[in-house]
């Protein structure tokens, strides 16, 4: 199958500092670049690769996705106490059900946007404090790694411990 058939998602990525370009087909192929451009044509590169690879191995191809159109409508069933409390809210703020479940999905879905977003600013935030604490803490010698404690009193950690001394400093969000 041609690789002009995948989707390609382009976004730009604050922590990374630059464009990564996703093919929602294959979750896991994703590739970066300074410029769209680059990310686009470094995920054509991948993708490519793993064509090869799914057809070496006998792996099915996913289908491509394609534009649909979408009418508008959505028939769901939703139990009986949902029903009510919707429609009670809908009464509340005058406006037909319909109405209100639209707005609320709508609030719903940017508040998960904006959540998802002040997450990701809070993530990175605490790397860079992470980042920098390490390095004021630290200074490197060929054999060890040294840092100041809470006392001011200088300590040496040799190399092969560190890793097990600063992991439980990391914050995890």
């Amino acid at each position: 199958m041609s690789i002009n058939k995948y989707s390609t998602i382009v976004e730009w990525s604050e922590g990374d500092e630059c464009f990564i370009a996703r093919v929602p087909e294959f979750p896991t192929l994703s590739a970066f670049g300074d410029t769209r451009e680059e990310a686009i044509s470094e995920a054509a590169a991948a993708l490519q690769l793993f064509l090869e690879t799914y057809a070496a191995d006998r792996i099915e191809l996913p289908e491509p996705r394609t534009v649909s159109e979408h009418s508008g409508k959505l028939q769901l069933r939703l139990p009986k106490s949902l029903h009510r409390q919707l429609s009670e809210g809908a009464e509340v703020d005058r406006v037909s059900l319909n109405t209100y479940i639209v707005k609320m999905l709508s609030e719903r879905h940017s508040s998960a946007r904006i959540a998802a977003d002040v997450r990701s600013a809070i993530r990175d935030a605490v790397d860079g404090v992470h980042k920098t604490w390490l390095d004021i803490h630290f200074r490197e010698t060929p054999q060890s790694e040294s840092y100041f404690d809470d006392m001011n009193t200088y300590q040496v950690i040799p190399k092969q411990n560190l890793k097990l001394w600063a992991d439980p400093c990391r914050l995890s969000l």
